[in-house]
């Protein structure tokens, strides 16, 4: 099985996503009216609901993310219950199994896939894609994405216009803490600009997962993006400082208003859960992850030099990796794999910076072959046994075609 399917569970959101385990209860779909053509889709799953929205369009049905693979089947039997209109599209917030997992199979029904650009370098399913922004108009509904790099490189925000709703994707999960994602604290207030530019005070916000509450889902106002904003930076705000003194993960965890600052951020009122999230490993592993996307090693190297390493290298088993370069920032990524941003060490070793790393760095990293006049002629990947990269990246030395 692929690494994104292994530990995707373990690592978004330092939550579990593990839709199996009710223990109670077998496991069932829910649907909610929020408008008069839209409906959410959650679960009965208490301690985490992940929200899959419905659009019932004049000729056709618009699906906000595709769920996982696996349930599959049971979404369509689910989205059959509110309209047997055709399904038509599917509109992804990111590329992560939990929210394209259902891609191909709904694609096999006749939906056509949409996606941000940079989802091929995912293992997520894809047919239409879009660079910075889309525009469905279904009739009755007007769907707009906006592209954003924050959770993920694949971020879209999502605004539905007539029924006055915005889905977050993984930059809001109101049942537990915030995501780091690529591009640190930035990232984040671009997602949460983006979608107070598209919200009027009435708008209804969707987070990815929420708890459980009465109403069987969880949702926002404009209002509430705001108030994330403050909370959130805050948070790193006081990791900064922490990270500044030297403070090593194991006191970082302990530390009192860090962990005051991480329960705010999770507001769905369910404290309990919040204190077994903060006392748990998760809690360790978001401040690690975080720590690697918000502080990671800058370099001074001008886009003359990062050039020399730009190009596409081929292992003999077939394998092309390309190394690009993007706003003075240098680029590894695979199509169908991964996106990856590199970070200097020397001229020839570069860290493989992204978002499912653990805590510290130095296990998943780059060697470059160099010739005589500094231009990268092959790469190989140098990966600790205890990276997670190790299972998703092909350990072959690879030569520029």
């Amino acid at each position: 099985m692929k690494f994104y399917k292994q530990v995707i569970v373990a690592l978004i959101c330092s939550a579990s996503f593990n839709i199996t385990a009710q223990a109670a209860e077998a496991f069932k779909l829910i649907n909610k009216q929020v408008s008069e053509n839209f409906y959410l889709i959650t679960s009965n799953n208490k301690s985490n609901i992940t929200h899959v929205g419905v659009v019932v369009g004049e000729n056709g049905i618009l699906l906000v993310d595709s769920y996982f693979e696996s349930k599959a089947e049971d979404l369509y039997k689910a989205i059959k219950e509110i309209s047997d209109k055709p399904l038509k599209y599917v509109i992804n917030t990111h590329s992560h199994p939990d929210h394209a997992g259902g891609n191909k199979y709904f694609a096999e029904q006749g939906a056509v896939i949409i996606s941000q650009d940079n989802s091929r370098f995912s293992e997520a399913y894809g047919q239409l894609r879009f660079k910075d922004s889309i525009k469905i108009d279904l009739g009755n509904e007007v769907m707009t994405a906006a592209h954003v790099v924050s959770h993920t490189y694949d971020d879209a925000i999502i605004y539905l216009e007539e029924s006055n709703v915005i889905f977050m994707g993984d930059n809001l999960s109101t049942h537990t803490f915030l995501s780091i994602g690529e591009k640190g604290l930035a990232g984040h207030l671009q997602a949460f600009d983006t979608a107070i530019s598209m919200a009027n005070d009435e708008t209804i916000v969707i987070p990815a997962h929420a708890a459980f509450n009465d109403a069987g889902v969880s949702t926002l106002k404009k209002k509430d993006l705001y108030a994330y904003k403050v909370k959130f930076t805050a948070w790193v705000d006081r990791l900064k400082k922490l990270h500044n003194s030297d403070t090593s993960v194991a006191n970082m965890v302990k530390d009192e208003e860090l962990r005051a600052h991480t329960l705010a951020i999770a507001v769905d009122g369910h404290k309990d859960s919040g204190r077994k999230m903060i006392e748990g490993p998760g809690f360790e592993q978001t401040i690690g992850i975080a720590i690697k996307a918000l502080f990671s090693k800058k370099h001074n190297l001008s886009e003359i030099q990062l050039n020399k390493y730009v190009g596409t290298f081929e292992s003999t088993s077939g394998h092309k990796t390309e190394i690009t370069t993007n706003n003075g920032k240098l680029f590894i990524r695979e199509y169908g794999q991964f996106l990856a941003e590199l970070l200097p060490l020397t001229e020839e070793k570069f860290l493989l910076k992204g978002y499912f790393y653990g805590i510290g760095e130095g296990k998943e990293m780059i060697d470059f072959e160099l010739n005589n006049a500094g231009i990268a002629i092959a790469l190989t990947p140098s990966i600790n046994n205890e990276s997670p990269w190790k299972s998703q990246f092909n350990i072959e030395r690879r030569a520029k075609l």
